[in-house]
């Protein structure tokens, strides 16, 4: 919850009270529950409310503030810290570089659209499967797929010149 609610808010505190007020308010509403969706839908579309208007005042606070986006480095429950992002290192220089690797590509993150941010972070960082995606943003699994693309190719720009080779880019050239 605390990451999905990081895709609409700037800090780690932020996403962490957002995702403490969704339980307050799953408590307060669970008598007015219908069942019309499933329960873990229904929370999580109160979380994303909640997250909005978090986001929105932020907004308001500081308009001038760069949105310093940082999608965790690791699970909250991982007491080393690992990032979702990136593979265990072995050794101080790839250390480096997947610090470097995480930081650009949580930029990169950042700067997409908030739909585009969504679905990859739910489907790429939290492992939803689609059907879930689409029924908690209410898409259609053809928009799901486009947005997920579209996102995933802006990451992708990021990461290749860490992953061609100059020879594999010239021969993409010829091609």
């Amino acid at each position: 919850m605390v990451r999905v609610a990081r895709g609409f808010v700037r800090t780690d505190a932020a996403a962490e009270e957002v995702a403490q007020q969704t339980w307050l308010a799953v408590l307060e509403g669970l008598p007015r529950f219908e069942a019309r969706s499933s329960l873990k839908s229904w929370i999580f579309s109160i979380l994303v409310n909640q997250a909005r208007r978090r986001g929105v005042q932020d907004q308001r606070r500081d308009r001038t503030e760069a949105p310093a986006q940082d999608l965790g480095h690791g699970d909250p429950g991982d007491p080393l810290g690992r990032s979702p992002w990136v593979a265990e290192s072995a050794g101080p220089e790839r250390d480096l570089l997947a610090a470097e690797i995480r930081r650009r590509v949580e930029r990169q993150v950042a700067t997409l659209p908030r739909k585009q941010r969504l679905v990859l972070i739910l489907r790429d960082i939290q492992g939803w499967p689609s059907g879930d995606v689409c029924e908690f943003l209410a898409l259609t699994p053809g928009h799901q797929r486009v947005l997920l693309h579209r996102a995933r190719l802006r990451i992708r720009k990021v990461l290749v010149p860490y992953v061609d080779s100059p020879t594999d880019r010239e021969n993409q050239d010829d091609l």
